[in-house]
């Protein structure tokens, strides 16, 4: 009976980490988007800046929230981390 729960416990956990695995990686696509749309010519040099650092200071922002203002069990949750 034990080991069907820690089974099932797993699979859950399982589940969860790909869950956010799913949301982070458009959260760090939509950081590097600029470098390479840059790198390729599509953008200007002071476009891509902008927008870059615009994406930056919103990470921040977030990791800063993830780190100071919630609980661990939340922490581990929280979808938007790097």
């Amino acid at each position: 009976m034990r080991f069907a729960w820690l089974r099932k416990k797993a699979s859950d956990i399982i589940y969860h980490e790909n869950r956010i695995n799913l949301t982070r990686l458009p959260y760090n696509a939509a950081w590097l988007l600029p470098i390479i749309l840059t790198a390729m010519g599509e953008m200007d040099y002071g476009t891509g800046f902008i927008i870059f650092a615009a994406i930056t200071f919103i990470r921040l922002g977030m990791n800063a929230y993830r780190v100071n203002a919630l609980e661990l069990e939340q922490a581990v949750n929280f979808p938007f981390q790097a």
